[in-house]
């Protein structure tokens, strides 16, 4: 007999977590569905050797919209450490991020931050058709400007040029960026501690979250959604009855997909969407991705808790640099550092394994040319290279995607970064869109209540450092790492 839900949701990304625990806390029974082990997507950690290492580089924002969402399902934010500055690697040195302003031209300034706060979303539904290139470069001449518009549009949108980024894109990248100045976070046991925490208040509200168990079809009759079709490759305490490896049903009147749109056609018939759908859903596959490596160190290359952009010079992709262990000790083993190296890139790289090795490496050599004899401080190396987001390019941003519910099938919803929020991509793009999305199916977010709010409000809580003797001072509390 078929198991009964009030709604499934597929795929456990920030986005899929997030709408099911804010569906959970308005009564409903849910089922929240995972492909892989891990809950998260994107936005989940794991051990190595010791240290905790996320999938993916995350530097998240202080007050954006993965805090709302965690406050909104009445958690407490987890516990993190801050950057305390930002620095840039131009011609040949470091200069701080406030440094450059003195710099910048004035009058060219003033034009961007009038277009930044005075565009409708009119202008916005225009800029989404164009690049940053076609809108800022007839605006601004001045090296400095023009350098710090492209970088800081590189590093929100995960695109290398900003002649391949949507207008509007860039817009929510410099608002983005004017907002949090100074206050991006490490997560200090992983950014999986995000996904943890808010996929907790569905197992509190009775709800079932099934990992290894990708689904293999959206189940509909008479355009509208009855369940969906799983495929269970793992044990699962709920579930005992049905074997490994057997197809089975689940009954649910509401269905979300909070997995990548296109692949929504994977699981429905196309023939069940308008071709105007079919067309959108199809145009929006094309993706970013990053390329660098997480690295052991016996001693960290600086101390400071900084975030460093760079335009590497072989490399010629722009870079971040950083040593998560200065902002959370919690991070790394005792006596050892994390330090993050990546870099923005085509996900067209990825077709070439000779070439994406090739670029590893000189990535390494341009780091040496920043932190001359950094590799006789590496215990370990993991290169990586990966898909990121869906592609903010000129006619795949705001009105190019599609909204969170289907105008042709009574009870599908979506939700996750390729729908819906127009903020800048990854777990704020995904957060965002999980309320959107509940908010569609509900009428409104479900209440905290004021003994939940208490608890929600401690939040911004620093990573406690962890102590260290210096030689031959046992029980001194002046040395902190």
């Amino acid at each position: 007999m078929a198991q009964k839900y009030d709604a499934v949701i597929i795929g456990a990304g920030i986005a899929g977590c997030g709408v099911a625990a804010l569906l959970s806390r308005a009564g409903k029974k849910v089922l929240l569905l995972e492909r892989t082990k891990l809950i998260g997507g994107r936005a989940s950690s794991y051990k190595y050797q010791g240290h905790t290492l996320n999938i993916g580089e995350h530097a998240g924002i202080q007050d954006g919209y993965l805090d709302t969402l965690v406050q909104s399902v009445g958690q407490q934010i987890p516990e993190r450490g801050f950057f305390e500055d930002y620095l840039m690697w131009r011609n040949g040195k470091f200069e701080k991020a406030f440094d450059i302003v003195p710099k910048l031209n004035l009058e060219e300034t003033e034009r961007v931050l009038k277009i930044m706060q005075e565009a409708t979303p009119e202008d916005m539904e225009k800029y989404d058709a164009i690049s940053g290139a076609e809108l800022f470069r007839p605006l601004v001449k001045n090296p400095e400007n023009w350098y710090m518009i492209n970088l800081v549009g590189a590093i929100w949108n995960t695109i290398p040029k900003i002649e391949d980024q949507a207008a509007s894109s860039v817009i929510e990248a410099l608002r983005t960026a004017g907002r949090t100045t100074l206050a991006g976070f490490q997560a200090a046991h992983g950014i999986g501690d995000y996904s943890r925490t808010i996929s907790q208040v569905i197992k509190e509200c009775g709800g079932v979250i099934m990992t290894e168990a990708p689904v293999a079809e959206i189940l509909v009759e008479n355009r509208r959604v009855v369940g969906v079709r799983v495929e269970r490759e793992a044990k699962h305490d709920v579930m005992q009855d049905y074997p490994i490896g057997e197809v089975f049903t689940v009954e649910a009147p509401l269905v979300v997909s909070a997995i990548p749109i296109w692949n929504v056609l994977n699981l429905i018939s196309e023939k069940m969407f308008s071709p105007e759908f079919v067309k959108k859903a199809k145009h929006l596959n094309k993706l970013t991705a990053n390329l660098g490596f997480m690295v052991g160190l016996k001693k960290p290359l600086f101390t400071e808790k900084i975030f460093v952009m760079a335009d590497l010079p072989t490399l010629g992709y722009p870079t971040t640099i950083f040593i998560s262990s200065n902002l959370c000790p919690t991070l790394s083993p005792k006596g050892e550092h994390l330090l993050e190296c990546s870099c923005i890139c085509e996900y067209e790289l990825g077709e070439d394994r000779g070439l994406v090795l090739r670029k590893i490496q000189e990535m390494k050599d341009d780091l040496e040319k920043l932190y001359p004899s950094w590799q006789k401080k590496v215990i370990w190396i993991r290169p990586y290279f990966r898909w990121e987001e869906p592609a903010r390019t000129p006619g795949r941003d705001g009105i190019f995607k599609p909204g969170p519910k289907s105008p042709e099938i009574e009870g599908l919803y979506f939700a996750g970064d390729s729908v819906n929020s127009r903020t800048t991509p990854g777990m704020e793009c995904a957060s965002d869109s999980a309320m959107i999305c509940a908010k569609a199916i509900l009428g409104k977010l479900p209440e905290v209540k004021k003994s939940e709010l208490a608890a929600a409000v401690k939040r911004a809580v620093k990573a406690k450092p962890v102590k260290k003797s210096p030689k031959g001072k046992k029980g001194s509390k002046k040395n902190k790492r």
